[in-house]
């Protein structure tokens, strides 16, 4: 042994009273031990455990105890003492490494024998941890200068190779559960493939673990390999390189030692594997920085933004190639000079020594200036100055980029203008994420959902629309297309209530940076519901309305026109509209008409007055016209007319002065009629007056008697007269509301107010549309004027028209001559003696009333035959 290296500490474990002295005797019998005795095993564990030894002997059955010991201490020697060697010892002993047997006990020869073992495995455990040492040393060596992580793996393969050992440092793939080692080309010591064999996945075990995994295994090589061989069993340990936080990779170490690996083997390779990971881990942060500084240097010379470099007196050293695009001065012109060159006057001097004192002090400067071109012009410039300091942390310079902000100020006015209108806007707006939260939200937006902005920020966009559905979300966001825009009608809750409010929304995808957005526009859609519905009646109103509507634009053409205007003038809508009303223009007013018309709608007032209109069949028509400006905010947008169709009114009303001049006509006739039996009366009165004596006692009875019939004969005939005045004024009203009648039960009903004792009536049912009360007064004059001419004895029969839609009512009586029978419907016209002639011209009149055509022919028995044709055929 080395005579400067400290002696041998041995531990004798021996249950015998005589240890002790035993181990006396060994320490005296060498100068390079030192020897302490143990009683029992126990008590050895328990000295192995508080202090290092280099070697154990152990006088008894020791497997079990070396199996103790190697929990304590796995590397360290262990000689056992026996005094025979039992059967199969020495293999038990030789497979196991750091293991030896004395067969000789101690005293007399078996001292020296037992001391020279001992001496022999201390001198190998200490071989082992130099060899260890010396292993560690050159591997920590090997990295000191290593500036790539291929040079840091290269070398340590050639250090561990070196060794004895073969190893790989690998990239551990966590999907695959592997390590794929990466091997330096060039070095013939090196495997270009190495697996290993074993149940277990050492290298993920040790990365997921982070601590060293050692696997018995069979490693297979490639075409460059230790002796030729196609494979090597041995010991494979797996060491995470981990340095901080971040695993490096894996080193992989393999032995082809039978052993394997001892405690101070995997105690030093852990070590070396955390010295590897900082090594790659300082190469790879000495790469990161260098590139760093590399695409520094180019992105300032390239950059878009100015940058600048003065010494500490402020004077320009350096500016890129954008400070002369920005400012217009060259290099040449700027270097040597000061950043005061570029100053605009818009700063004071307040402002530029509160600059200077921050980066004196060491501080960085940010802020915006205006700055002015070699031109003149102005431009907004977002700079930050920094100090320049060297090793010593002394100033050295001054660094400043500047950004020309100019566009992006007046973007943000812009901006802050389109923010401010639309957190003003009063519909709510929102932006989403293809997650389907906002990114953005008004305050509308958020007042709408009874909530503040921040709390609807967090809530999913399908929780506030019912008609989405969270499982399906994803569909529903891919099936947009960029710029593709939506618009629907849905209900929203408020999150704080509950109260559904109908809602418009309209939602559009954006792309912005390559990055999809869908902006919802939410609009509160109950007052445009309320107005829908309102406009809905009023629509259905005007459509069904009885009077004509339409609609123009300012200019006068048509833009609407409803249902009663198409059946009014004949036009339809798709006639009318786009043309003026002047389509419908009679020519029965002349242009002053239509000029003062048009004077008072431009006037914003509104216009009332009778048109007579022109239908597209040529026939006139009257409307009672009003027509209105329609106005928004106090501009004429249009007019609306509406037009009430007067034709039938101003006919009736024609009809109503004719009737008037009828009934005048009717009066002077009736007083020339009533003056007769007037007079015929007051003549009758005188001879009344006359015969009878006052002062006689007799009086002639039959002359008195036929004086009062006379009398009676010519009241009875004004009332006659009379009835059949008030009849013609009641009957010569047109018909307005008409309904179906049954002439049969017409006809029954005239007949009993007629009809005389021997007087016959037969009837054909039919049905009429008519005025009941009128269609039996003219039934009761037709039988009336039959019994007078045809006697009390006559036929009468009422039946349909064979060949066109009506009635007839003929008698079996004298009839009409022909040249009598276009006469028979004037006023006045009788045969009769005692007839008033009002009888027929009210038949016709309640005919007309109806609108009916009335003729006279002669009947089939020869009497006479009124027909009555409803729909005016003949």
């Amino acid at each position: 042994m080395d005579e400067t290296a400290e002696p041998g500490r041995v531990l004798y474990v021996d249950d015998r009273e005589t240890a002790v002295a035993t181990a006396d005797r060994l320490e005296r019998l060498s100068d390079d031990l030192t020897v302490e005795a143990a009683t029992d095993a126990s008590a050895a564990l328990d000295r192995l455990a508080g202090g290092p030894f280099d070697c154990v002997a152990y006088a008894g059955d020791g497997l079990d105890f070396v199996e103790s010991v190697r929990e304590v201490a796995a590397d360290l020697p262990v000689v056992l003492v026996v005094e025979s060697e039992r059967e199969g010892l020495a293999g038990d002993v030789l497979a196991r490494d750091g293991l030896d047997y004395c067969r000789e006990r101690p005293g007399s020869a078996g001292d020296e024998v037992l001391v020279n073992r001992l001496e022999h495995a201390v001198e190998r455990n200490r071989a082992a941890a130099d060899r260890v040492d010396r292993l560690v040393a050159a591997v920590c060596r090997a990295l000191v200068d290593a500036e790539t992580r291929d040079e840091v793996e290269r070398r340590v393969r050639d250090t561990l190779d070196d060794a004895g050992y073969t190893a790989w440092i690998g990239d551990y793939d966590p999907e695959r559960g592997v390590v794929d080692p990466q091997v330096a080309t060039g070095n013939a010591s090196a495997l270009d493939r190495i697996e290993v064999e074993t149940d277990d996945a050492p290298a993920a075990r040790a990365v997921e673990t982070r601590e060293p995994v050692v696997a018995r295994a069979r490693t297979t090589v490639g075409a460059v390999s230790r002796g030729g061989g196609e494979t090597d069993p041995g010991v494979t340990m797996t060491v995470p390189l981990v340095s901080g936080e971040t695993i490096h990779g894996v080193l992989q170490v393999c032995t082809d030692r039978t052993e394997g690996f001892g405690a101070r083997e995997r105690e030093a390779l852990s070590t070396l594997g955390t010295d590897i990971a900082d090594a790659i881990a300082r190469v790879e942060a000495r790469t990161r920085r260098e590139r760093r500084q590399r695409q520094f240097r180019s992105a300032v010379e390239h950059a878009g933004h100015v940058v600048l470099i003065t010494d500490t007196d402020g004077r320009i050293t350096y500016v890129n190639d954008a400070f002369e695009s920005v400012t217009g001065y060259t290099a040449s012109e700027a270097l040597g000079r000061r950043p005061s060159m570029l100053q605009s006057g818009e700063h004071d001097e307040a402002f530029y020594r509160d600059l200077w004192e921050t980066i004196s002090s060491g501080d960085t400067w940010e802020g915006e200036v205006v700055n002015e071109r070699k031109d003149g012009t102005r431009y907004v410039i977002d700079q930050t100055i920094a100090p320049i300091t060297g090793d010593d942390s002394d100033t050295d310079g001054f660094v400043a980029i500047n950004r020309d902000v100019t566009s992006r100020k007046e973007h943000e006015l812009n901006l802050a203008f389109l923010k401010r209108a639309i957190d003003q806007a009063g519909i709510g707006i929102g932006t989403y994420g293809a997650d389907g939260y906002a990114t953005y939200v008004n305050e509308r937006l958020a007042e709408q959902f009874g909530t503040d902005r921040e709390d609807l920020r967090t809530e999913h966009m399908c929780a506030l629309d019912p008609t989405l559905d969270r499982e399906r979300f994803s569909a529903y966001w891919d099936s947009f297309d960029d710029g593709e825009r939506r618009i629907y009608d849905t209900h929203i809750e408020r999150l704080d209530t509950g109260e559904r409010r109908p809602v418009e929304v309209v939602t559009s995808r954006v792309r912005i940076d390559g990055k999809a957005y869908q902006v919802n526009t939410v609009r509160d859609a109950a007052e445009r519901k309320r107005q829908e519905r309102d406009l809905e009646r009023f629509r259905s109103a005007v459509d069904h309305a009885g009077h004509s509507v339409l609609i123009t634009d300012v200019e006068g053409r048509i833009e609407y026109v409803n249902g009663a205007f198409e059946e009014q003038s004949g036009y339809s809508a798709a006639e009318a509209i786009g043309r003026t009303p002047s389509l419908v223009r009679s020519g029965e007013h002349d242009e002053a008409f239509y000029r003062d018309l048009w004077e008072t709608i431009l006037d914003g007032e509104v216009w009332q007055g009778e048109v007579v209109n022109e239908r597209k069949d040529g026939e006139e028509y009257v409307v009672d016209q009003t027509i209105a400006p329609i106005t928004t905010d106090g501009d004429i947008d249009g007019f609306v007319a509406i037009n009430r169709d007067v034709t039938e009114l101003r006919a009736y009303e024609r009809e109503l002065e004719a009737q008037n001049d009828r009934l005048k006509e009717y009066g002077q006739t009736v007083a020339h009629d009533l003056r007769n039996p007037l007079a015929l009366l007051d003549a009758e009165l005188k001879q009344f007056r006359a015969t009878v004596d006052w002062d006689a006692e007799a009086v002639d009875a039959a002359a008195v008697r036929e004086l009062c019939e006379n009398a009676r004969a010519a009241v009875d005939r004004m009332e006659t007269l009379i009835d059949d005045l008030l009849a013609m004024a009641e009957h010569g009203r047109r018909v307005l509301d008409p309904e179906p009648v049954s002439l049969e039960s017409a006809a029954a009903a005239a007949w009993s107010q007629v009809g005389g004792d021997d007087a016959g009536l037969s009837v054909g049912d039919t049905t009429v549309d008519a005025d009941p009360d009128r269609l039996r007064e003219l039934l009761s004059n037709l039988f009336r004027n039959a019994v007078e001419h045809g006697g009390t004895d006559v036929h009468v029969r009422v039946e349909p028209l064979d060949f066109s839609t009506g009635f007839a009512v003929e008698d079996d009586g004298p009839g009409i001559p022909p040249d009598e029978r276009e006469e028979v419907f004037e006023r006045g016209f009788t045969t009769a003696a005692d007839g008033t002639g009002f009888g027929l011209a009210i038949v016709e009149q309640i005919a007309e009333a109806h609108d009916w055509d009335v003729s006279v022919t002669e009947g089939r028995d020869g009497g006479a035959r009124f027909e009555f044709r409803v729909d005016g055929s003949r």
